[in-house]
C-alpha cells in the first residue's frame, strides 16, 4: 500500500482539501516532506472564521469551520508571526465568512508583524466580513480581497472614550475594498471627519460624523429617494435642532415617541411603490434614513413627493 509520501501531487492535494484544517496542521508535523508540501501548496480548507487577537508578544487565534458544532473550535495562544503565517497561508484559496482582528495601540510592534504576514501572502486574503477592534484599519484592509469583501465593521479598543480618531480614514476611502463593500459600521466612539458623499455607495451605513451641514442632509435625502440600492444610513452628529431639520424636510410627523424627542418625515422613492424613505431624528443628535415598506407607514403620516 502506498504511503502519503509515495503519492503524486494531485491525489495528495485532494486528500488535504478533503481534510479539516486541524488534520492538515497535524499532518504538517509528521515529517519535513509533508510540511514542505503543505507550505508550498495552495489548496482549499474548511476554515470559515478566524479571530486574531494581538497580545503583548504574539497572537491568540481562534479558528472555526462551518461544522463547528461537530468539529469544534481550534484555539491557540502565544503564536508567533511564523505560526500565524502558516494558518493564513492555508486559507489563501478558501473564502472566509468572517475575519475578526483585535488590535492594541500599545502593541504596535506585533501589529506591524501581522501586517507583514498579510503583505507577504501570495494573494489577498478572502473574507466576506471584516470586523476590527482598533483604529489601525490600514494595516489590515488593503490586504483583503476587494472583490469578495462585503461588510466592514470597525470598533475602538476603548469604549470609555468618546470622539476617538480613526487613523487614515481618508486613505481608507480610496481603497477598492472600501469602494466595493456593501455595508459599513464604524463604532460611534469614533468621530469621522470625511466627505459625506464618499459613503453613498453603501447599502447600509452606521457612522458618527464630526460635522453635517443642512446641504449635505438634502444631498443624502435626494440620493436615497433616487437610489435602487440604499437601505439604511444611520449617523450621529454634533446636533441639529428640530427647527433646522424642518427647514430642509418640512413639517415632521409626531409619532407615538414624540415625547422622547423623535421626529419623522416620509418621502416617496422614485419608481418604487413598495417602499418609502423614512427620516427619523432622535433628540437632534442622531439621524436615521431607512427604506421602509409602505405597509409600515403610520396612520396620518404624510408622504412627501
Amino acid at each position: 500500500m502506498a504511503s502519503l509520501l509515495d503519492m503524486t501531487d494531485v491525489p495528495l492535494k485532494n486528500i488535504l482539501e478533503n481534510s479539516d484544517y486541524k488534520s492538515v496542521l497535524t499532518l504538517r508535523k509528521v515529517c519535513h516532506s509533508l510540511r514542505n508540501f503543505i507550505d508550498d501548496s495552495c489548496f482549499k480548507t474548511d476554515l470559515d472564521y478566524i479571530r486574531i487577537t494581538i497580545g503583548p508578544t504574539g497572537f491568540s487565534v481562534i479558528c472555526r469551520s462551518p461544522n463547528a458544532l461537530t468539529d469544534g473550535i481550534g484555539f491557540a495562544k502565544g503564536w508567533t508571526s511564523k505560526d500565524l503565517k502558516i494558518i493564513l497561508k492555508l486559507v489563501q484559496k478558501s473564502k472566509l465568512s468572517h475575519l475578526y482582528v483585535e488590535t492594541n495601540p500599545d502593541r504596535i510592534g506585533v501589529l506591524n508583524d501581522f501586517e507583514d504576514v498579510l503583505k507577504n501572502l501570495t494573494r489577498p486574503l478572502q473574507t466576506e466580513h471584516l470586523a476590527m477592534k482598533g483604529s489601525e484599519i490600514l494595516k489590515v484592509l488593503p490586504y483583503l480581497d476587494s472583490n469578495l469583501l462585503k461588510r466592514i465593521l470597525i470598533n475602538p479598543e476603548y469604549y470609555q472614550t468618546n470622539n476617538q480618531n480613526l487613523v487614515g480614514i481618508e486613505k481608507m476611502m480610496e481603497l477598492e475594498q472600501f469602494k466595493n463593500a456593501m455595508e459599513l459600521h464604524i463604532g460611534y466612539r469614533f468621530l469621522v471627519r470625511a466627505d459625506f458623499r464618499k459613503f453613498l455607495h453603501f447599502q447600509r451605513v452606521h457612522v458618527k460624523f464630526y460635522d453635517t451641514s443642512l446641504e449635505e442632509l438634502v444631498a443624502l435625502k435626494e440620493a436615497f429617494v433616487t437610489s435602487t440600492h440604499m437601505v439604511l444610513f444611520e449617523f450621529k452628529n454634533r446636533g441639529l435642532d428640530g427647527n433646522q431639520l424642518e427647514q430642509v424636510f418640512g413639517t415632521p410627523f409626531h409619532g407615538p415617541h414624540y415625547h422622547l424627542g423623535r421626529l419623522q418625515w416620509y418621502f416617496g422613492i422614485r419608481n418604487c411603490k413598495e417602499h418609502v424613505l423614512r427620516i427619523e431624528s432622535i433628540s437632534g443628535f442622531a439621524l436615521k434614513f431607512l427604506k421602509l415598506e409602505v405597509e409600515r407607514i403610520p396612520d396620518n403620516a404624510v408622504v412627501q413627493h
